[in-house]
């Protein structure tokens, strides 16, 4: 679904559409929506903060029944608050309505509701067909300029494997504060920008958490030392396989409890100029150790390239991406290949493996919320690997086609001119 242009909501927020600000999206929206579809069978679609207030699908059905959805303003009652609701027709591709997004206002309910713009631009056959302000802005695109094509924007993916990869999430990244998000829908593609800030809210914080992951670190200690000796003092082989199985579940525990601890630990670094040949297959090397599958590292990188970052944070980075690829690639796949380049700058870090690719699911949800594919995973380790690279003042770019998943990145250029 699109619709004809960006609306507003309250004088400072500002909407797009659901075509790419999905359901997930608008449940994270501090801001009653409710949307109606059109035609023989009518749903009605309520968002947290519209239940929060009790609106329901039938208690909104109820009201609109008594009005014309097309027409603002009408009313309706939801619990002790009474709502003149306001409405939006919301379009296909095509232009035919698919229903309304409607948004009730009440009198000072909203003060001090942040600053809310998303972004959205489609394309077919690499022209911009629709772009919205904000997507303008995201796109470095000034405002009375004519719109590049989509070759000329060098960051966004190549538009023949974009199209290859068919409907889904073909790309994820950051730019100027905005979470982007690139979709194949049939012949359309579709870019997605939704502030930072608002996709922050399941990500892990603070103090408290880590406390509570240091707590439960010191008994998982005491209980695996227990464990260890209870298997050196029993002769019945049962028992020991028992013991072994439940050493095995105190190792995930502690897995996870590190995941967790890196995922709310501070973020302070102690950079020094890395070597990044060597530092890579030392990585590679340890990731190895602990995988079964043989799978070959490819490296290519100027000689003598060199970063400044902190060693244990960049190590955490390459080992979870190393780990993420030598485990996509179970069933197929038998390369991962790291290319290093520089600018004046930045040096910029590629990490690529001919595994399966992300499925569709996991890419539309990638860095909100935990996400994993394993039956043992957290699901933190690429949150993890994005903090730290947002640590080292860089960015975290993912894109996934069949037969190919490439992580890039950026860290800074010891070599790098003085600002001035």
């Amino acid at each position: 679904m699109l619709l004809d242009n960006t609306f507003k909501v309250l004088r400072n927020i500002e909407l797009a559409n659901d075509f790419l600000v999905r359901k997930d999206a608008l449940n994270a929206i501090p801001f009653p929506l409710i949307f109606r579809s059109v035609g023989t069978i009518q749903t009605v679609w309520c968002n947290q903060a519209a239940k929060a207030l009790g609106f329901t699908a039938e208690a909104v059905t109820n009201a609109l029944e008594r009005g014309d959805p097309g027409r603002v303003p009408f009313s309706t009652i939801s619990g002790m608050h009474s709502f003149v609701m306001q409405s939006t027709p919301i379009l296909n591709l095509e232009g035919h309505t698919e229903g309304h997004l409607l948004w009730p206002m009440g009198a000072g309910m909203f003060a001090g509701s942040a600053l809310l713009h998303t972004g959205l631009a489609v394309a077919r056959d690499r022209q911009w067909t629709y772009m919205n302000p904000v997507a303008r802005t995201v796109l470095g695109i000034l405002d009375d300029a004519p719109a590049p094509g989509w070759d000329d924007i060098d960051w966004l993916p190549d538009w023949d494997e974009a199209m290859a990869k068919g409907s889904g999430t073909i790309l994820v990244t950051e730019q100027d504060g905005y979470e982007v998000r690139v979709h194949g829908s049939g012949q359309w593609m579709a870019l997605e920008a939704m502030p930072e800030f608002l996709m922050q809210g399941d990500r892990l914080t603070g103090d408290v958490v880590a406390a509570l992951m240091h707590e439960i670190r010191n008994p998982l200690a005491v209980l695996s030392g227990h464990i260890e000796l209870a298997g050196m003092r029993t002769k019945d082989p049962d028992l020991r396989n028992f013991l072994m199985e439940t050493m095995n579940e105190v190792h995930q525990l502690a897995k996870i409890t590190e995941d967790i601890l890196w995922a709310t630990r501070d973020t302070i670094l102690r950079p020094v100029t890395i070597e990044m040949e060597s530092f890579i297959r030392k990585c590679w090397e340890d990731i190895t150790g602990v995988t079964s599958r043989p799978i070959r590292l490819v490296l290519k990188a100027p000689v003598r390239a060199r970063v400044s970052a902190d060693p244990d944070r960049l190590r955490h980075i390459f080992f979870n991406l190393f780990k993420n690829a030598h485990e996509a690639m179970l069933t197929t796949g038998n390369q991962v290949t790291v290319t290093i380049t520089k600018d004046p700058h930045r040096i910029w870090c590629c990490v690529e493996d001919d595994g399966p690719g992300i499925p569709n699911d996991v890419m539309r949800r990638l860095f909100r919320g935990p996400q994993s594919t394993k039956p043992n995973g957290s699901g933190l380790g690429l949150s993890i690997v994005r903090r730290l690279i947002h640590a080292h003042g860089g960015t975290l770019t993912v894109e996934s086609v069949p037969g190919e998943t490439r992580f890039r990145f950026d860290l800074p250029n010891p070599e790098a001119p003085p600002s001035s």
